[in-house]
């Protein structure tokens, strides 16, 4: 599975928001985001997961391979939090790490 990137410049309705991991435990992650006019806030995301798959267009196949990826703005639930304060942020990234990692695995600090 190709891991969610850990800096990377958003697409379609983020399209020029810069966003960095700081902060990883299991699949939920804490991205500073940095907007086109210099607005920066904080998000605390649970990764969304696609399967491997082929599908056929016009006749041509094509292969998908399983990733992670970050959800999009009608994807957020009750674990994803947004907040202009870092404090903040990790008290979020913590609470929400805490409750919904099923088999917590080695956190990873960046």
């Amino acid at each position: 599975m190709k891991l969610l990137e850990k800096e990377f410049v958003g697409r379609g309705e983020v399209s020029g928001v810069q966003f960095t991991q700081l902060d990883r435990n299991g699949d939920i992650c804490l991205y500073k985001r940095v907007d086109p006019d210099g607005f920066t806030a904080y998000e605390v995301i649970k990764v969304q997961k696609t399967k491997e798959m082929t599908a056929v267009f016009g006749g041509v196949t094509v292969n998908y391979e399983a990733k992670e990826r970050y959800p999009k703005g009608d994807q957020w639930g009750s674990t994803e939090r947004t907040t202009k304060d870092i404090e903040q942020a990790y008290k979020y990234f913590n609470e929400i790490s805490q409750n919904t990692t099923p088999n917590p695995p080695q956190k990873q600090n960046i």
